[in-house]
């Protein structure tokens, strides 16, 4: 196709070009019908085998009517599909704005602004998903920051370009973004996308993603491996955002968030009502480094009863994943005061967080000797401040019990995995009453039938408590 600008193709006038990628370009153009600025993508055909163009053709008018269907602020406007010379082409709406890519490029985002952009994320890939449409190439450059919202463009391409290719090597997608089951060639249906934002995140707000900018073998052979990714690889990623994002990019697709909507919700609760500095910990004042208490890359050495000690006073806020946060915060903390704080830190009520800071303190006063300096010692026991008094409840607040909290734990794992103690520690500081705190969880199940499951085995179990009225805390 010819390249000088301006030029026109049908009756669409181009004259910028603003991008390209593996399978095309896109211009900046003109609809003089309609006198209305466009954004046109020109698909290159001839990186197909020949045999395979009518094909190919047909199926990217199939895939541009399905994603034409997609009406939402947040997904570009598609407004035709045509061919010129053989080569389709696809009008679309103009969105002025940078991509994320460009903005990336000066430094990471607040996790503020990076929690904002993929929420609004997957907002819109939540409209496409319910209407059958995946996106499959979710990347910064795919995300354009106009001045009012954020805007998803590429819809439905990188599926229209997944066969019949000539060019050797020519990498559809982008490695990085890539969810294991694409790496391994395999069928790949919304949670690919799941994945994807959550390692665009990732990118946003530490300016770096789990297996760096090694090259498109390396990358792809190590999502391909079956090892966990560890976002906490990752230097200064908050144990709270690490949470959520470690679920979004899991290898395993069934352990992975089943749905936009679900790791939007998850993402709204980790984060919501709380400052910049209260999302994200401040750095930690500078201390001389102790001597290496362990072998030099393998993290803090601590005797078994400490870790079994901190897991435990952990599981009372965080739930099952509590021995996992403390081996993990291990095996970066300088010692065990910054280990204590690293973890506390990772606690969202004051009230939990003073009460596991005072359990840790008493835990340690009951033993005599640590396998850090007697320094280190004294200096937790003065970090481990007593906690304030806790405000007595109210008799508009309900008192759940241990018991009661533990059944409803068990309950909601079985629908959202090992995330629900976090949740029902939350959820109880904020019901008011034995149902409202049955609803409130009830909310974090995405699925309408299982929400309903889950109504139906609470009420049946928690009868007789919510039929007296009884509560105690």
């Amino acid at each position: 196709m010819k390249t000088e600008l301006p030029i026109n193709l049908g009756r669409f006038r181009l004259t910028e070009k603003i991008g390209a990628g593996a399978m095309g370009v896109v211009y900046r153009g003109q609809d003089p019908l309609i006198d209305r600025e466009v954004a046109i993508k020109v698909i290159r055909t001839d990186l197909l085998e020949e045999s395979d163009r009518d094909n190919y053709r047909k199926r990217f008018r199939q895939e541009a009517q399905s994603v034409g269907r997609c009406v939402h602020p947040g997904i570009v406007t598609i407004y035709d599909v045509a061919e010129q010379e053989g080569d389709p082409y696809i009008v679309m709406a103009y969105v002025p704005g940078q991509t994320l890519q460009r903005r990336l490029a000066a430094g990471p985002l607040s996790v503020r602004d990076g929690i904002d952009i993929t929420l609004q994320v997957l907002d819109a890939l939540a409209h496409a998903h319910a209407r059958g449409v995946v996106h499959r190439d979710i990347k910064p450059a795919n995300v354009i920051l106009s001045q009012d919202r954020v805007i998803l463009t590429d819809f439905g391409i990188a599926r229209m370009s997944a066969a019949g290719l000539t060019t050797p090597g020519l990498m559809l997608g982008t490695p990085s973004y890539m969810a294991p089951e694409q790496a391994r060639g395999e069928s790949a249906d919304h949670r690919a996308d799941i994945f994807a934002v959550g390692m665009l995140l990732l990118r946003s707000v530490t300016g770096a993603l789990p297996y760096g900018d090694g090259s498109v073998a390396v990358v792809l052979s190590r999502m391909a491996a079956s090892e966990p990714i560890d976002v906490t690889a990752l230097e200064d990623i908050d144990p709270r955002l690490a949470t959520v994002t470690a679920m979004a990019v899991a290898k395993d697709v069934e352990q992975r968030f089943q749905s936009a909507e679900a790791f939007a919700r998850m993402l709204r609760a980790m984060t919501i009502e709380r400052t910049e500095e209260e999302i994200w910990p401040l750095d930690l004042p500078a201390r001389p480094k102790p001597v290496p208490t362990a072998t030099e890359g393998q993290g803090l050495a601590m005797p078994e009863w400490l870790a079994g000690a901190l897991a435990n006073a952990l599981a009372e806020t965080m739930g099952p994943i509590a021995a996992f946060m403390v081996a993990r915060e291990a095996r970066t903390a300088r010692d065990i005061e910054h280990l204590v704080q690293k973890l506390a830190a990772s606690i969202d009520d004051q009230r939990q967080q003073e009460r596991f800071l005072a359990v840790i303190k008493r835990t340690l006063a009951s033993r005599e000797t640590l396998s850090v300096p007697q320094a280190e010692h004294e200096a937790l026991q003065e970090s481990a401040r007593e906690p304030t008094s806790a405000p007595e409840s109210t008799d508009d607040e309900p008192s759940l019990t241990p018991d009661v909290m533990s059944s409803a734990q068990l309950m909601l794992a079985r629908f959202i995995g090992p995330i629900a103690g976090v949740l029902v520690k939350r959820s109880s500081l904020e019901a008011r009453s034995l149902d409202g705190f049955g609803e409130q969880l009830a909310s974090f199940i995405d699925k309408d039938e299982e929400r309903d499951d889950f109504r139906k085995e609470f009420k049946r179990t928690f009868a007789p408590v919510i039929r007296d009225g009884r509560s105690a805390h």
